[in-house]
């Protein structure tokens, strides 16, 4: 979220939403025993969407910001679309596009992807 350049206060608010969050899995109309997550976000929370882009966004865009690979799109370099959650790589060759997706996953392992 820093990426992001979210202030402090609000960084310290979401963490505080999310340290604490349990869930359960209900089985035959019954709930089973509460646990805690450590990673991902709350079902139905309206913040939820919002941090999946923030993570994305930066995770692509730090993945990204070194490579020369893609295409080029009048002028621009293009190296990935997205939509909803829905990510397209773009590429010259198929050496370029195992680069790309080397990278995106080094960077997103520290993202806990």
């Amino acid at each position: 979220m820093q990426h992001a350049e979210i202030p402090e206060q609000q960084i310290k608010l979401i963490q505080g939403i999310y340290r604490k969050s349990s869930s359960a899995i209900k089985v035959d109309k019954k709930i089973k025993e509460y646990f805690h997550r450590k990673t991902g976000v709350r079902q139905g929370c309206i913040l939820s969407s919002y941090l999946v882009c923030l993570v994305l966004e930066a995770a692509m865009s730090l993945s990204l910001k070194d490579i020369e690979a893609g295409i080029e799109l009048n002028g621009t370099p293009v190296n990935y679309l997205r939509f909803a959650d829905d990510i397209g790589l773009l590429a010259r060759s198929e050496p370029e596009l195992q680069d790309i997706t080397t990278k995106i996953d080094e960077t997103s392992r520290k993202f806990g992807a």
